[in-house]
């Protein structure tokens, strides 16, 4: 790595993500920083690698190249969602200079947070941008990475090339035996020119956010649940960070803004084969995580990584959970959340060894934010 690249990755990795992942608060991670003159907030939460990789895995082996183009679908929509929120500067808005700068530094950060070496070319002519990855979260284990790789780089360079038609292959991956995951994102015209089997997601229109509704729900309340923040979890070593990096014993915890949560439960529970399997892979990854540990380890784990005030309650034989001030986005009305259901069922069922399906769902919007219900 060359000297300028190690001495950027110190300044992220001591300076600026210090300042900018505000994990102060119990339930609360958020991502602030400045763009344009103004501070941006954005609710974010911390979820285990290993469930990107199974689910990733189950749908492309249950349902072929139509589940691959589901989960390209889904990272596409959401890189080009991220870039808007994050109020990203599109390339015909800079001078070379500027874009070229903010593409090194955004490059830098995504290496220090998802990956060992993380290194990029731009050709502007066609609008294209080659990625070499080294341990890439998720990627190198499933030789898939359509949600975290490939569909969230090619929607976010979608956004910043103003092109829907920009679409993402992964010519090469650590997953399936090469030495280096390499991506390459273009114009679907000049990836298939070049003789790439092209996955195709125009559809970017229906990605808004109400701007004021996120600021104002997604802020941080007071909690009255006595939880920690993550910043105290990783005090108590409950959490390992290392390098920009969360784990949690050996699993890796990936952090995302929480569009992620939404677009991946809404784009998969619609169906009942995929709600199946994004129920069955997030009650898999919950339950490996609390087993021999007990309920009040769920409910902190739970608000540590973002999800809000946590409170779990046993009635009876069947448990509550409050997910007050849970992160909200405008997709959280139409949420099944059956991805939050699985992994809490999961988690419950891993420290109480039995069997426990919370299927009840509800949510409100109130004065003081968002609040979730499951039993």
């Amino acid at each position: 790595m060359p000297v300028s690249d190690s001495i950027t990755g110190w300044f992220i990795r001591n300076i600026l993500l210090p300042n900018a992942e505000d994990i102060r608060s119990a339930g609360f991670v958020l991502s602030k920083f400045s763009e344009g003159g103004q501070t941006i907030s954005l609710r974010e939460f911390f979820f285990p690698e290993s469930f990107y990789t199974i689910f990733e895995t189950k749908i492309a082996k249950k349902l072929g190249k139509k589940g691959e183009q589901s989960l390209y679908s889904v990272g596409k929509k959401f890189g080009h969602r991220y870039a808007k929120l994050s109020y990203f500067k599109k390339s015909n808005q800079l001078d070379r200079k500027h874009f070229e700068d903010f593409m090194y530094m955004f490059t830098r950060y995504i290496e220090v947070i998802y990956a060992k070496k993380l290194s990029h070319k731009i050709i502007h002519e066609k609008k294209l941008i080659e990625l070499t990855a080294d341990s890439y979260v998720g990627c190198e284990k499933n030789g898939l990475g359509y949600l975290l790789l490939i569909g969230a780089w090619t929607g976010g360079w979608s956004f910043l090339m103003d092109d829907p038609h920009v679409e993402g292959v992964q010519t090469k991956c650590q997953g399936r035996g090469d030495k280096e995951c390499k991506l390459i994102c273009a114009p679907e015209s000049n990836l298939k020119k070049s003789g790439l089997s092209v996955l195709c997601e125009s559809s970017l229109d229906d990605l808004q956010e109400d701007y004021k509704t996120y600021s104002i729900l997604n802020q941080v309340y007071p909690t009255v649940n006595n939880n920690y923040s993550l910043r105290e979890l990783i005090e108590n070593k409950i959490f390992d960070y290392q390098s920009g990096k969360l784990f949690y014993n050996k699993e890796r915890m990936v952090g995302i803004e929480a569009s992620m949560y939404y677009m991946v439960d809404n784009g998969f529970s619609k169906n009942k084969i995929t709600k199946v399997i994004l129920f069955e892979s997030a009650f898999d990854s919950g339950k490996a995580i609390s087993a021999g540990k007990d309920i009040l380890f769920v409910q902190r784990f739970l608000a540590g990584i973002g999800f809000g005030d946590v409170q779990v309650v046993s009635a009876g034989k069947n448990y509550e959970v409050a997910f007050n001030h849970f992160p909200w986005t405008v997709f959280s009305q139409d949420c099944d959340f059956t991805l939050l259901s699985g992994f809490t069922s999961g988690m419950l069922s891993g420290c109480s060894n039995k069997k426990i399906i919370l299927s009840k769902v509800s949510k409100i919007v109130g004065g003081d934010g968002f609040h979730v219900r499951l039993a």
